[in-house]
């Protein structure tokens, strides 16, 4: 794989102890209501790929912005050295930039274009500078990244989304930076660019921030650094230390939390001996009082002494016990903050071997009546888990929608072994759900199309259990962030009595824009439903998470005269 070409300074060290390209100290982003999005977050990259991780709306993007320099912080300072390279996730540029625009080279490879007829001027020497080899770089930088094929003058808006994302790649690596800050580089992109993006961040020899929910690509990484409540937390290795690690924590939040609700309840056992020991005093010393045998002054003050003793253990006692209290509330935060979703199995009625779905040498056509796919064979029965592969573009949406029953298809080639009423096609937005309702309300009216009948207390458990808990769940459905809104849309559709799930679920790149916490709740949320699914996905983790029993690569009923749609 080509990489960046950069002239090494006399003395100039590779190694991974090289000083850090990077210095951030005490940041803090405020959010437009004075609140504090990021708080004393310290931070150093050096010559390493470090991973950032967190949920959505975390902060991830906000860090890479102060960390490039394109928002100043509220409070704190970032030092950079070196040449930096910067990937966001959204680049704004005129409405008829080309891609020599995109890649910042259309100046000068217009001023090398005059040189080269013998028209060039002062100014376009000048222009030029140091980079007369620009026009290879650009060619060996599209090749790396599949893109040979684009010309220069192609407008921007002609190519597809995973086709800008790569482009914008090539672009941040012709300067050769010291440092690359990535934002989220694999999304959008198929198996095969995704190993390109894999491959160049594994064989990065300078320094590396990435942003990214794509864990095959955290696999390559040197550390993890997470975003948890507002600042960084910093975790040596790759993704597969980072889950042990994580895992780690939260057995040790189970055990504090066992620990705490023992120590309460201890203390509530000794709190009650100690109540029952004076009261036996007191009585005791009421008896004696009743007697008559103890003088009238020790009366009174064996009375002043009961009560301070009386006053003592109950101010003893109420510490104890908000001590105990405390160290419950706290280790229930922590339990609950490394907790994973608890979803019961999600059951269709589907039987084994029954027939789902087929199609036998079906020919899906496009726009004109152009065949995107011929000689389609595919047969699901039972509760199979069916993955379809291939690049973007090569058909697997539209063949989703054909099973659907959302894009037209010769009715003589499908055979349909389920009623279509328990079918659902859930693509990477969730738009089944109705964005002016709230998450309850959608709730709601899927219980009811499928004719259950439950109360708002049996649809706000099953809610809690994806993570939608008391007033989150009358959150309206267009709030919502990619991963709620999939989560929200499995919740509907898996059914609130969990007996009454889809027969066939079918997921179109259900992953995208999902974060690390979303993702793990969809793919428990999978496995706990005993229905046929046929799922879309450059994803292998998902995939195997989700327990696929069959791959299919929808490449294999390409035409061969065909070229890329967008299916």
């Amino acid at each position: 794989m080509w990489m960046p070409r950069r002239k090494r300074l006399p003395g100039a060290s590779m190694s991974r102890t090289a000083s850090p390209w990077l210095v951030a100290t005490q940041l803090t982003a405020l959010r437009p209501d004075g609140s504090a999005l990021l708080s004393d977050v310290t931070l150093a990259v050096a010559n390493e790929r470090v991973g950032l991780i967190g949920p959505n709306g975390s902060g991830k993007s906000t860090l890479l912005h102060l960390f490039s320099g394109t928002r100043t912080p509220d409070r704190g300072v970032v030092e950079r050295t070196g040449r930096l390279g910067v990937l966001m996730q959204r680049s704004t540029l005129p409405p008829h930039a080309t891609v020599a625009d995109l890649l910042g080279v259309a100046d000068v490879m217009a001023a090398l274009a005059r040189c080269d007829a013998g028209q060039g001027s002062a100014e376009d020497v000048q222009c030029i500078g140091d980079r007369w080899d620009l026009t290879d770089r650009v060619t060996d930088a599209l090749a790396t990244f599949g893109l040979g094929h684009i010309p220069l003058d192609r407008l921007v808006h002609d190519v597809s989304g995973g086709e800008r994302t790569r482009l914008r790649l090539a672009s941040v690596l012709l300067d050769a930076p010291d440092l690359l800050l990535l934002d989220e580089p694999t999304n959008d992109l198929d198996a095969t660019h995704r190993d390109a993006v894999h491959h160049l961040v594994r064989s990065w020899p300078r320094g590396l921030l990435v942003a990214t929910h794509d864990r095959a690509l955290l696999e390559h990484v040197d550390r993890i650094v997470a975003i948890e409540q507002g600042t960084v937390r910093s975790y040596g290795g790759n993704w597969e230390h980072y889950v042990a690690a994580r895992d780690a924590q939260r057995l040790a939040a189970e055990r504090e939390h066992a620990n705490a609700l023992a120590t309460r309840d201890r203390v509530r056992r000794e709190q009650q001996a100690a109540r029952e020991r004076q009261a036996r005093r007191d009585a005791a010393g009421r008896r004696g009082r009743a007697d008559g045998g103890v003088p009238r002054i020790m009366l009174g003050m064996m009375q002043e002494r009961s009560e301070s003793t009386n006053a003592r253990l109950s101010g003893t006692i109420a510490r104890a016990q908000a001590d105990a209290e405390a160290r419950v509330r706290d280790a229930r935060a922590r339990l609950e903050e490394h907790a994973s979703l608890a979803l019961p199995p999600a059951r269709s009625g589907l039987a084994a071997g029954t027939l789902v779905v087929a199609l036998r040498d079906a020919t899906i056509t496009v726009v004109d009546n152009i065949p995107l796919l011929e000689h389609v064979h595919l047969e699901v029965r039972g509760p199979e888990r069916v993955a379809l592969v291939g690049a973007n573009g090569s058909g697997k949406s539209t063949l989703l929608r054909v099973l659907a029953g959302r894009h037209p298809v010769d009715e003589r080639v499908i055979y349909r072994g389920v009623p279509m009423s328990s079918v659902v096609f859930l693509d990477q937005h969730a738009t089944l759900l109705d964005t002016h309702a709230t998450i309850l309300d959608a709730m709601r009216a899927s219980s009811v199309a499928r004719g259950e009948r439950v109360d708002e207390e049996t649809l706000r458990a099953t809610l809690a259990r994806f993570g939608f808990r008391a007033e989150q769940a009358e959150r309206n459905v267009h709030q919502l962030s990619g991963g709620e809104r999939m989560r929200a849309a499995l919740a509907c559709v898996l059914g609130v009595t969990n007996e009454s799930a889809p027969r066939l679920l079918l997921l179109d790149e259900p992953t995208n824009h999902l974060d690390l916490t979303s993702l793990e709740a969809v793919e428990q949320a999978l496995r706990r439903y005993d229905g046929a699914l046929i799922v879309a996905s450059h994803d292998r983790h998902f995939l195997d998470a989700v327990g696929i029993t069959r791959i299919e690569s929808v490449s294999r009923w390409h035409p061969h005269t065909m070229s890329d749609y967008p299916g």
